[in-house]
């Protein structure tokens, strides 16, 4: 997934609140079902204001833990 590019999800910055959902299930050799964790990598670049990212499961409610946190 990169936002910059659109690999994965559209080519267009992360706004304040936003959220981005990456399909990872069925996808690229993953199986449908059955899958108990997923390694990602977590970078920003080029951000416009202090700020942080948060990933969670798709269906859950967001904690309010970070598990990235970044400056200008």
């Amino acid at each position: 997934m990169d936002t910059r590019t659109g690999t994965g999800v559209p080519a267009a910055p992360v706004g304040t609140g936003g959220v981005v959902t990456l399909p990872v299930a069925g996808v690229d050799g993953i199986p449908a079902t059955g899958v108990k964790a997923v390694v990602l990598n977590v970078t920003a670049t080029n951000p416009t204001q202090p700020s942080f990212v948060s990933v969670y499961p798709s269906g859950t409610t967001r904690s309010s833990a970070s598990n990235l946190n970044f400056t200008t």
